[in-house]
């Protein structure tokens, strides 16, 4: 409450910040005694300091107004740095992603099967290092839920890509053609900074990765199918290593897509 309602002795409240003052007396016996009575003389003195008092409740009433106002204005931009920060943040891991995968995978077959196997444990923990970052834009249980539903859709893409006897490399070539424009989407989103556009990367890059699991566990039953009998074991193992990285590549990618989708925020 404004401390001037203290002083408002004559007034009564009448709506939100608005006072109807109490009805005086009108004839000219009443006027007469006011001006010759001393309390009188004082009330009517006093009527002139509650108006005062009203103008000074209604000014302060508005800087208080102005004050929440700022406030208000204040956490709004912040919400939209921090948004935008997050979206940054998002296109970069995206973009360090691919860049680090394509470079391990490009090199593997020239390295030693245990220089590879360290190589995909320290990728794996980078990754892990990196997307702890979660934990404080999104709620515990949004990222739980997206984490189950991001398992099971992965899950039944990587059993359809097993079982399927169509042949998935046109799907394949059209979903990295796909990835190709998410990544270019994703560069000129960080200088857009677009909600909308950055929810429309989010859709289309599930859809990416939906098809690529599929079709990378099909292109991985068929290299298992037909490497020869004596492979080296080094060569088996590199391979497999190949595999592994591709997958956890789709997962993680499009883990990160669906949190976009249905992840609840902190904010």
């Amino acid at each position: 409450e404004c401390p001037h309602l203290v002083q408002l002795g004559n007034f009564t409240p009448h709506g939100t910040n608005q006072f109807r003052p109490k009805q005086r007396q009108t004839d000219d016996d009443a006027d007469g005694a006011d001006r010759h009575h001393p309390h009188r003389n004082s009330r009517l003195g006093g009527d002139a300091a509650t108006d005062d008092s009203i103008v000074n409740c209604s000014q302060g009433t508005d800087c208080v107004g102005d004050v929440v106002g700022a406030m208000r204005k204040t956490q709004h931009c912040r919400r939209e740095d921090q948004r935008h920060g997050k979206q940054r943040v998002d296109a970069a891991f995206f973009i360090g992603e691919l860049a680090l995968v394509f470079m391990l995978a490009g090199r593997v077959h020239k390295m030693k099967a245990s220089t590879a196997t360290g190589m995909f444990m320290f990728y794996a923990a980078l990754n892990g290092a990196t997307m702890s970052f979660i934990f404080l834009a999104y709620t515990m249980s949004s990222i739980a839920s997206t984490f189950f539903i991001c398992a099971g859709t992965f899950a039944v893409c990587s059993i359809f890509g097993w079982i399927t006897k169509r042949d998935l490399t046109g799907l394949g070539s059209f979903m990295f053609m796909g990835l190709i424009g998410i990544i270019v989407a994703s560069i000129v989103n960080i200088f857009l900074r677009s909600p909308a556009m950055q929810m429309m990367i989010s859709y289309i890059g599930v859809l990416v990765f939906t098809g690529l699991t599929a079709y990378d566990t099909q292109k991985l039953k068929t290299m298992a199918l037909s490497q020869p009998a004596g492979l080296d074991a080094a060569v088996v193992r590199k391979g497999a290593i190949v595999g592994a990285l591709t997958l956890y590549l789709d997962f993680i990618l499009m883990f990160q897509y669906l949190l976009m989708i249905f992840g609840g925020s902190r904010e």
